[in-house]
Order: structure tokens, then sequence, then C-alpha cells
């Protein structure tokens, strides 16, 4: 499967990302602070999830699967942080982002000697193992009784200026809103630093990479930190948007949703996967129209995104570029009839 080129932003691709950023944010205007805002508000969470994952799979070519156990040690961390010891949200969310970056280094360090099914067998044993600590750690993570009753953010205060509180789904929705575009930019600067080209390099050929001078070792375990820290993050602003976390939202399978996102949205791909992560959080639900099809739908669509865009989102868009282009050049060659 082929992954996106790397190339700057073109004025399409400028004009739909204002757009989509100006309906994000009138977003709650229009439809209200019901239940589709929360799934809107999920669905920014999972774009930060995937995002991160896109750095270790699509960006570095490495096929992980801690995701989701990463994606929980920042929930519990963050969580446990307020709520045993008191610490501020504003003050949790940077340290559960760090604290699993750590344990995806570690992961990384444990598990980067080995290449393809072999590291995602060995990833997948990390999950595991993270995902058996919260489900048995009774004292620290209450296991399957799970985690409830988790606060919302503290009030963000501006002295002399503002005070901010998160009472509201809309309030909660603008501040995990803030954190996805941080996300993006951060990820888009990265994508097209000299650390990105060296991550692209490991995926399109890590010996090659080794000859002209790349770290490849280095370079992937920075993969993994990053990766980490951005699933770390989305499990703080997670358990303090649900208020209730437990070990099964956690587990080994839920990477595979992640996995879906990046893979359908296109590796490599910032809008295709930002696209993806939306999509694949709001169609089940909307599909709960069809009850008991509600399933067999959504499975539907997933082959029929597979099968069609095997390149994901981005290859799609590309390929119908590739078609439109030489026919709108031939056609201004020609002149008009």
């Amino acid at each position: 499967m082929r992954s996106e080129p790397r190339r700057g932003l073109s004025p399409a691709a400028v004009t739909l990302g204002l757009g989509s950023l100006g309906g994000a944010l009138v977003l709650p205007w229009v439809i209200g602070s019901g239940y589709y805002l929360q799934l809107y508000t999920l669905a920014y969470v999972n774009v930060i999830l995937a995002l991160g994952l896109n750095i270790i799979l699509g960006f570095t070519g490495q096929l992980a699967l801690a995701h989701a156990g990463l994606f929980g040690v920042g929930a519990y961390t963050s969580a446990l942080l307020v709520m045993r010891l008191g610490v501020s949200f504003w003050l949790a969310l940077p340290i559960s982002a760090a604290f699993a970056a750590v344990v995806g280094g570690a992961i990384g360090v444990s598990s980067l000697r080995l290449k393809g099914h072999y590291l995602a067998i060995a990833t997948a044993g990390f999950g595991i193992i993270i995902y058996q600590i919260f489900a048995n750690w009774i004292s620290l993570t209450r296991g399957a009784a799970a985690l409830s009753d988790i606060p919302v953010p503290t009030p963000l205060i501006v002295p002399g200026l503002v005070r901010i509180t998160f009472e509201t789904r809309t309030a909660i929705y603008y501040l995990i809103l803030a954190a996805t575009l941080l996300a993006v930019f951060v990820i888009w600067r990265l994508k097209y630093s000299r650390v990105g080209d060296a991550l692209v390099a490991i995926r399109e050929d890590e010996v090659a990479a080794e000859v002209i001078g790349v770290n490849t070792f280095r370079y992937k375990l920075l993969a993994f930190v990053l990766s980490a820290c951005y699933a770390g993050a989305a499990g703080s602003l997670y358990a303090h948007y649900t208020r209730i976390i437990a070990p099964e939202m956690f587990h080994l399978f839920e990477t595979v949703g992640s996995l879906l996102m990046v893979v359908s949205g296109g590796l490599g791909s910032i809008g295709g996967v930002i696209a993806t992560s939306i999509f694949f959080t709001i169609a089940p639900e909307v599909l709960r129209e069809v009850k008991d099809y509600r399933m067999v739908a959504y499975g539907a669509l997933l082959v029929v995104v597979m099968v069609f865009l095997p390149e994901g989102v981005a290859g799609g868009i590309r390929r119908v570029r590739r078609w439109v282009q030489p026919r709108a050049k031939l056609e201004a060659s020609v002149g008009p009839a």
C-alpha cells in the first residue's frame, strides 16, 4: 500500500482546512449541546489518538499495537493525579502525556530491534500487559468497577482578564478542539521537517536510510515516544470528558479502531486521518437508526472503503487529481471549440 507523497499544502487544501475549521468553530451553535456534540467531541479525541499512531505507522512504517494501552496510561495517570493527589488538570495533562511517552519509549527500547510482524506481536504483548495492570491493580484503578466521577477540567484563569470554566459540554468541546488543532499543527511541522524526512526515509527503505547516515533506531524510538505522547494526551482529555474510565476501554482490540482510521485515511496523510477519524467515530452512531443492521451497514462501509480506496482517502483524492489535471491541461491547450 503506497502512502501520501511529501509535498506542501496546495491552495485547495488550505481552503478546505480553513472551511473545516470554520465549520468546527460554529458547530455547537448549529447542532446545540446535545448528543451529537458529544460525538464530535469524542471524534476530536480520536483524531489526536489516530494522528499519534500515524507518526509510528504512517511516517515510519512500524506496525505497533500498544496504542490503546498508552491511551489508557494517559487516562488513568491524569484521573489519578487529579483525584488522589489534587493536581490541577492543567498540570495533569502534560504529566500524563510525558508519562505515556516514557512508557512508549520503554516499549520501543525493548521491541524496536524486531521488525515486521515480530514487532507487531511484541508491542501487542505490551498492550496486553498494560491492560492487565488496569484490570487487576484494584487498589489503584478499581479494576472492572471503573474509576468514576473524574472531575472536569479546572477553570482556566488569566488574572485580570478572563476566567473560563468547563462545566458545560460546549466549553469542553472547544477545549478539545483547541487541543486537536495544536496536535495537527505539531504533526504538520514534524512531517515537513528534517526529522520527518528521516522517518519517511526509514519507512521507504530502512537499509538505504542507514547507508546515508540516518540513525534508524534513534529515529524509530523518537517516533514511538511522540506517538505515545499523543496517545497520553488524548487519554487525559478523554478521562476528564467522559468522567469514567474502565479497563475495557483500553483493550488491545481498541487499537484496531485507530489502526483502521490511519490506514483508511492514508498512511502518512494528516487530512485523510482527520477525516476518517471523525467519520468512523460518528458513522456507527448514525447507523443506530437501522438497529439490528447497524453493524452490517458499518462493516459494508469498511469493505467499500478498503476495496475502492486501497490507498486510503488521501490516495483516492490523489488518483482523482491525477486523472483530472491532464484532462484540464489538454482542454486548455486545445482551446474552445
